[in-house]
């Protein structure tokens, strides 16, 4: 069986936390992700407040690194060097927590359909992304790139190939590969097949990325969830749901030991 996560942010740290040590799963913790906590001078404080809160928690933990406005494909060197940075700054915020996989948007613009940008953007990725995987990897980290707007899956799967690193593989929305992309998730999943060590699930109603229950949208995961299992790498499944209660519907999809026994 997959390992199975649930993200949390940070109103719903406590809630979440109790969810995953009852039903014996692990956490992908966002609160990391949005620019209040990075740019709050307090930061170094909320990491150790986490570390208190995370002390006793015994199962996986991954962290959601920052992605607005980062740009690791730009050819502005300034804006790597921020982007950098903020990466870094994750890698020491997931070895605090004790996290082991690190989240980042690939952040393409989608919007350019254009081969030069394309190779440029692929070939800074490589630029970028091979330096900060020998530091991942020094640090027991991996790191996981997801589609958002990208789509195409060879986008984000020729950057992991040509790194060549086993600290960096592919994240997969399922819910963006099917708002952001024309292609079917079976193309998703033929073409990143044994990169996908990570893998966000919700469902929506093919609008907006409205991370509902697995059984709330257009999405049907009884057919789905069995194909995730085929995967080769048995990549972690985790639940990016909203609502606390939806999270609580949508793991009665999998069969959970902890489930069994209460």
């Amino acid at each position: 069986m997959n390992p199975i996560s649930i993200t949390c942010k940070h109103e719903s740290l406590e809630s979440c936390l109790a969810l995953a040590a009852t039903q014996g799963i692990g956490l992908e913790i966002q609160s990391f992700a949005f620019p209040p906590l990075l740019n709050d001078d307090n930061w170094d404080e909320m990491v150790t407040y986490y570390e208190s809160r995370l002390q006793n928690f015994h199962g996986s933990v991954a962290l959601h690194g920052a992605f607005m406005d980062m740009a690791p494909g730009s050819p502005d060197k300034n804006f790597l060097q921020i982007t950098r940075d903020r990466t870094r700054r994750d890698f020491e915020i997931a070895k605090r927590l004790n996290a082991k996989t690190v989240v980042f948007h690939a952040n393409f613009i989608a919007t350019i359909h254009n081969d030069d940008y394309r190779e440029g953007w692929t070939k800074r990725m490589v630029e970028f992304y091979k330096p900060i995987a020998r530091e991942a990897e020094n640090m027991g980290l991996c790191v996981v790139l997801e589609n958002m707007w990208e789509f195409d899956p060879s986008i984000i799967r020729r950057v992991v190939e040509e790194v060549g690193s086993s600290a960096l593989a592919a994240c997969l929305d399922v819910g963006h590969s099917q708002l952001f992309s024309h292609l079917l998730l079976e193309d998703w999943l033929q073409d990143l097949d044994g990169w996908i060590a990570h893998i966000h699930i919700n469902n929506n109603y093919g609008e907006i990325d409205e991370h509902l229950a697995l059984d709330d949208g257009v999405l049907d995961y009884e057919k789905i969830l069995p194909r995730l299992a085929e995967l080769p790498r048995n990549p972690t499944i985790v639940l990016e749901i909203e609502r606390l209660e939806d999270i609580e519907h949508s793991l009665s999809f999998f069969k959970l030991p902890h489930s069994e026994q209460n």
